[in-house]
């Protein structure tokens, strides 16, 4: 893997925000993912890592191991996959262990 796990949930913004549907945060995360070419591309400072990203957004509401977990599901392995090369790579290798 590149950088955080939470890079990989920008793949699909919308899944981010129906994880917390009382926080109307769609077009904010959509901004975040429109500036970056690749979702992994997103971890371009300590600051703004994606956890600290979605942290601020959403506050203690975040909880990484479970809405993690929750939207990764969502998107699904063969989506994150197509939009996070390194760690497609990465998996692969795995695989072909």
């Amino acid at each position: 893997m590149l950088h955080e796990y939470e890079a990989m949930l920008f793949t699909a913004p919308d899944k981010i925000a129906a994880a917390f549907p009382e926080d109307k945060r769609l077009n904010e995360l959509q901004e975040i993912r429109a500036t970056f070419a690749t979702p992994e591309e997103i971890n371009d400072d300590p600051n703004t890592a994606p956890s600290k990203r979605l942290r601020r957004l959403f506050g203690e509401a975040y909880q990484k191991p479970f809405h993690g977990a929750l939207i990764a599901a969502s998107i699904g392995l063969t989506a994150i996959c197509e939009e996070c090369r390194h760690f497609r790579e990465w998996l692969t290798a795995l695989e072909s262990l």
